[in-house]
């Protein structure tokens, strides 16, 4: 199998990917930066990502460790479609697994409605291929919800199809509720900040699916003015049969 789903939104865990490997991160689901240019940066290690290899070729890995970037320009900042042209690289942590390479462009057709559709072309270097791979899919943009009781809400969906070999429609998603639980700072304009709760993840493509719940813990600072988030969760798969099984899950993003 090879990856189908795109990316997660910046600052939030990458979701699994429904993949031999896992999938990448990728283009513009996150709010607008205020510079032309940006560049997102992750890393995601899952306990038992090497625990079925891919040369078996009998259990999908799906959300399995990896790490990647996606550089981002705002071809037109005044646009209320807010086009954008994007590079992504990832590479897999599991035994055999790949690197990948796209390049596309993506638009929000209808300024308020918060979702972006992309385009783009994907070069994979599996471990038996490397294979040109079109995709097209749709993503949220939905800002995180302030809720009662010091309560936030962060929600995020893609669905879509990406072809090549193993062609096939995907869609995946997360959501989190988490309470800010301690705050502490030298600069008011520079706090960290600690928030624990609950999410979901989950995702369906072609011969892999998978749901996980369960407990999160989020530390979101800056480094100088480069705001980072470290994310550890634990993930209770509760749904499908893809590997890894069940366990912890940690995440470091930033973006510059």
């Amino acid at each position: 199998m090879t990856p189908a789903s795109a990316n997660p939104p910046p600052f939030a865990p990458p979701r699994a990917a429904a993949t031999a490997t896992s999938a990448p991160p990728g283009p513009a689901s996150s709010p607008a930066p205020a510079d032309r240019w940006s560049l997102d940066g992750w890393a995601f290690l899952r306990e038992g990502s090497d625990a079925a290899p891919i040369s078996q070729g009998r259990v999908p890995i799906y959300g399995a460790s990896q790490i990647g970037a996606n550089l981002q320009w705002r071809a037109r900042p005044s646009s209320p479609y807010d086009p954008r042209v994007y590079a992504r690289a990832y590479r897999a942590l599991v035994t055999q697994g790949e690197n990948e390479l796209a390049i596309g462009a993506s638009a929000r057709p209808l300024p308020s409605v918060p979702i972006r559709f992309a385009g783009e072309l994907r070069v994979t270097d599996g471990p038996f291929a490397t294979e040109l791979r079109p995709s097209a899919f749709a993503v949220t943009e939905l800002a995180p919800v302030r809720l009662p009781f010091d309560l936030a809400l962060e929600a995020y969906a893609q669905a879509g199809y990406v072809g090549g070999e193993a062609a096939t429609a995907f869609a995946d998603g997360q959501v989190a509720l988490t309470r800010e639980v301690l705050r502490w700072s030298s600069s008011p304009d520079n706090p960290i900040r600690l928030s624990i709760g609950g999410g979901a993840w989950g995702g369906a493509q072609e011969g892999a699916n998978r749901v996980d719940i369960g407990p999160t813990m989020r530390l979101d600072l800056k480094v100088g003015e480069v705001p980072a988030r470290v994310s550890i969760d634990w993930r209770e798969r509760v749904g499908g049969d893809a590997a890894p099984a069940s366990g912890v899950a940690a995440t470091v993003s930033t973006r510059f």
